[in-house]
């Protein structure tokens, strides 16, 4: 969410728009990395299972696809999913109960970087597209690091920019231009529905 305005905190403005986008996450999700963002969230658990982990947090949740894909493939573990937003919650909780998981997940509405959790509790903390919407970015993993036990694992999935000059500039076209335009789309209150959300 760039740019921020200077009137509010980054984490009121982040809080405040993904309350407003959270009935439309998944779909723009799917929609705007042409659903490749399944496959990366499939290989993040994959990576996570091998290390076996007892306890999991997953910050930055969401709509709670990390927690919930961990939860099938883990059965054994006992996850957190922390997220700032409660409308987001909300979804995921939804997902929860459908597939009938709740026992392995246990969700909290909570600035990461302001964690209620216990020090030394947890085998791995994931990230997924969250740590750039960070207010202090070290704070948010200086937290990370005070939960998980020694030799736990940090897993951060994160958007970067790409280096070569074409894809470069193809990327700034499609995420300054064609992105804001399809959240747009989504998230624009019809004529005949006043109440909904704008982004």
């Amino acid at each position: 969410m760039k740019p921020y305005n200077k009137e509010e905190s980054k984490r009121i403005q982040i809080r405040r728009m993904f309350n407003n986008i959270a009935p439309y996450y998944d779909r723009i999700c799917h929609i705007l990395s042409f659903n490749i963002d399944r496959l990366w969230r499939k290989r993040l658990v994959e990576l996570v299972a091998e290390r076996k982990p007892t306890n999991i947090v997953d910050i930055a949740t969401g709509t709670g696809d990390v927690a919930i894909s961990m939860a099938k493939k883990i059965p054994t573990s006992q996850i957190v999913g922390i997220d700032l937003s409660e409308e987001m919650l909300k979804v995921a909780q939804q997902k929860i109960e459908h597939f009938s998981i709740k026992p392995n997940i246990r969700l909290l509405c909570e600035d990461a970087e302001n964690l209620s959790l216990s020090s030394n509790t947890f085998d791995v903390v994931t990230i997924s597209f969250g740590i750039r919407n960070f207010e202090n970015i070290v704070k948010g993993l200086s937290e990370c690091h005070r939960i998980l036990k020694e030799g736990g694992s940090l897993f951060i999935m994160e958007f970067s920019t790409p280096k070569h000059k074409v894809f470069n500039v193809l990327y700034r076209i499609y995420s300054k231009h064609i992105l804001p335009l399809i959240c747009l789309l989504y998230t624009s209150p019809s004529p005949r529905d006043p109440k909904t959300s704008r982004m």
